[in-house]
């Protein structure tokens, strides 16, 4: 590589450097006469004036839609997650009043077994329970009897006390079983009749302070309910808002979409603003005095490099037609020399052709009449 060209890459550099430096000045100059263009109403500026206006309206349209849509993608994230975790909150409630439908069971039963104010309507909800207490009764009184049979007899032989052992053993097994199912059964009476208006109705004290804990949770239920429902809607609007500011495109791609157009607003916003400050220049406003000022050096610093440039391509081109000349000048002086060995070829190529036409005419001169010779 030749230092011309090294030149000329390096000047070629700083002059796209300068250009550039150039442009954002006139740029800058552009914003600012837009912001005073309108009062002064500077010939020639009203329809770049309109595109800017346009074009500064679509960043801004495109701006605040990005902006709407991420705020909506984080409020719907939000929403989702607190929708979750109320429904978690309220499984967690109900998982929770196992125990509480248990005392409700029990008081419920006790006030049906004893008081008489309670409805006799209410009868078959208790059915489970009240055949749970006559088989748990019946295996109580089995258990009396072989206990008091044993007590009767003094001395009863191996196989009866095998007999009442293994029996006396059975019944308690049933016994057990009986009791392990109390606490599912009362469980399952007390949540019926909470669902019904069995606890307002017989408003008893005891089972309304049993009942609280439900109150409370149901409450909570209805606050839970009552959220989630404002919140449904609310996803609902956000949703729909969504869908119309993207067109029914996922985020990433509308947002894309707008970043793309955002992209493409501020080159066509940069180029009109370089036409305004053009036209600034031109006016030479003395507002703006120290812009045009940075403006004058740098077009002469432009103009010094461009003529540096053209120098050097001059110089680079200089080198190479030199370079050509003495390729032209050393194939000269070779086809100078091969003329020289070729007109000696040449000349003893004629010395020999006068010595055979010498000689031929010698020889016919000798010959004669080649016709006559022929002839006889």
């Amino acid at each position: 590589m030749s230092e011309y060209t090294k030149q000329i890459r390096r000047v070629s550099e700083e002059r796209t450097q300068t250009q550039e430096e150039l442009n954002q000045v006139l740029q800058e100059l552009g914003s600012r006469t837009v912001e005073t263009a309108r009062d002064e109403k500077i010939p020639g500026l009203e329809k770049l004036l309109r595109e800017h206006d346009e074009i500064r309206d679509g960043l801004s349209q495109a701006g605040s839609a990005i902006e709407r849509m991420v705020d909506i993608d984080v409020r719907e994230r939000e929403i989702q997650q607190t929708m979750k975790n109320l429904r978690a909150e309220r499984d967690d409630l109900g998982r929770g009043l196992s125990g509480v439908y248990e005392q409700i069971g029990a008081v419920a039963f006790r006030l049906f077994r004893e008081s008489p104010l309670v409805d006799a309507g209410y009868s078959s909800a208790f059915e489970a329970l009240a055949r749970y207490q006559d088989e748990v009764r019946a295996i109580e009184n089995k258990l009396d009897q072989i206990n008091r049979q044993n007590q009767e007899s003094n001395k009863p032989g191996i196989l009866e006390r095998i007999r009442t052992s293994g029996k006396d053993a059975y019944l308690r097994n049933r016994r057990n079983a009986r009791e392990n199912r109390l606490p599912r059964l009362l469980q399952s009476t007390g949540e019926q009749l909470a669902q019904g208006d069995f606890i307002k109705q017989v408003d008893d004290d005891e089972l309304n302070r049993v009942s609280e804990p439900l109150r409370q949770v149901r409450r909570r239920w209805e606050e839970i309910d009552q959220q989630l429902q404002d919140l449904a809607q609310e996803s609902g609007r956000l949703v729909e808002e969504f869908n119309d500011i993207s067109g029914g495109q996922g985020l990433k791609r509308a947002r894309g979409e707008r970043e793309a157009d955002i992209a493409r607003l501020q080159e066509q916003r940069d180029n009109v603003l370089l036409q305004i400050g053009m036209v600034a220049e031109e006016k030479r406003s003395p507002q703006f005095s120290e812009i045009l000022d940075k403006l004058d050096n740098l077009r002469s610093k432009l103009a010094t490099l461009d003529s540096i440039l053209a120098r050097l391509h001059a110089g680079m081109q200089a080198e190479t037609v030199a370079r050509d000349l003495k390729i032209c000048r050393k194939e000269q002086d070779k086809t100078e020399k091969d003329i020289e060995v070729l007109q000696e070829q040449l000349r003893k190529l004629q010395e020999e052709e006068s010595a055979l036409q010498a000689q031929l005419n010698q020889l016919e001169t000798e010959r004669g009449d080649p016709m006559e010779l022929l002839e006889r």
